[in-house]
Order: structure tokens, then sequence, then C-alpha cells
């Protein structure tokens, strides 16, 4: 059992030695420069991130506040105005995140990438796809590889984040469930949207940064 247990910890250091020995070759080998149609690309997709969640993060303030003051309808009105942004929203996220992966196959050379933080998000169901995600990054071998990891982990985030604002909405709306819980997964559940979010934006710059590599 122990031979087949060194054998398991001995390939994974392999692969770990591995993936380090590609991102440095990648950093050494290739120049890796935002190009001005990049730089464009990312100005579009930022001023379209900020204002959608502008628009959701509004309306979550006025539903907590309307809340806080004892206005239990107009609370819930604000609450399905955001959900119906967020709804809106998130798909065209996950498309582009799947489209990320696509056009990562692309690049000649991909700019390394670091794991998703586990301390960076609330809901457990996503902290706990976030750390098993980091576990396997460090078991991939190729950049290319740990960036698709990335915007798979990115997408489904944004499902699992949609999915709880809209299971704490209804049953806000219903009241078939502690009020108090409830407002605490759609405020954990906006944090994480935000941070989704600014990592999907830092993971679109790693794709044009990388799209526009060219050899030292």
């Amino acid at each position: 059992m122990w031979v087949i247990a060194v054998g398991i910890v001995g390939g994974g250091l392999v692969l770990v030695i591995a993936g380090l020995h590609d991102q440095a070759a990648i950093l050494r080998d290739w120049d890796m420069v935002l190009s001005p149609w990049g730089e464009d690309a990312y100005r579009e997709l930022e001023g379209r991130i900020e204002g959608d969640s502008g628009m959701a993060d509004y309306a979550y303030r006025k539903a907590f506040r309307a809340r806080a003051a004892g206005s239990g309808e107009e609370a819930i009105r604000l609450l399905e105005v955001g959900l119906r942004v967020v709804e809106r929203t998130s798909p065209d996220m996950m498309t582009l995140l799947r489209g990320m992966a696509v056009v990562s196959r692309m690049a000649a050379a991909i700019t390394p990438v670091e794991p998703l933080r586990v301390r960076d998000f609330r809901l457990p169901r996503l902290s706990g796809l976030v750390l098993l995600a980091g576990l396997l990054h460090r078991l991939l071998v190729s950049t290319a590889e740990r960036f698709r990891l990335r915007a798979y982990v990115l997408r489904r985030g944004f499902g699992v984040a949609t999915h709880f604002l809209l299971k704490s909405t209804r049953r806000i709306r219903e009241r078939r469930a502690a009020a108090e819980a409830e407002w605490s997964r759609i405020d954990a559940a906006r944090a994480d949207l935000r941070t989704l979010s600014a990592e999907s934006l830092r993971t679109f710059h790693v794709l044009l940064r990388s799209l526009a590599a060219e050899p030292r």
C-alpha cells in the first residue's frame, strides 16, 4: 500500500514540476504584451461588466435598504429587479467564458494563470468548487489546460450564484423559509458574482495577451 502511495505522490510532484517548467518556458520564450486591438476589446468588456454589475448592485442595495426600513413588499420588488438583471447578464458571461476556452486553443502560447482563491468566495458550494479546482490546477501540466480549467470554474460559478439568487428570492417572496438566512445568501451570492465578474475580466486579459504573443 505504501508503495502505491509513494507512487501517487511522486507522480503528482512530477506533474507539478512539469507545469512549473512549462510556465517558465513561456515567460522566457514569448513576449506577452497586450496589442492595441486587445486593449480596445478589454476596455469594451470592462465597461459592459461595470454597467451590468452597477445596475444589479443598485437594485440590491435599494432592496436591503427597503427591508431595513420595514418596506417588505418594496424590498421584494427590488430583489426581483436585481434578479432579472442577473438572469439577463449571467448567461452572456457564461457564453463568453465558454468562447474564451475555445479561442484559447488558437493561441500559440497561453500566459500562466493563478488558480482562483477560496477565500474570495462566500457561498459554500462555490468555495468547494474553487478548492477542488485549485487542487486540480496543480496537477495539470500545461498553461493552456490551466487556463481552460479557470474559464470552466468561472462559468460554473455564474450558474451556481445565479441559482442561489433565484432560489432565495423565490423563498422570500413565498415566505417559505427564514428570511434572515435567505437575505444572507443573497448578500453572499451578490458578492461572489462581483468576484466572478472581476476574475472573468482578468481571464479575458490573459487571453488577449496570449493571442498577441510573439516569440522573443
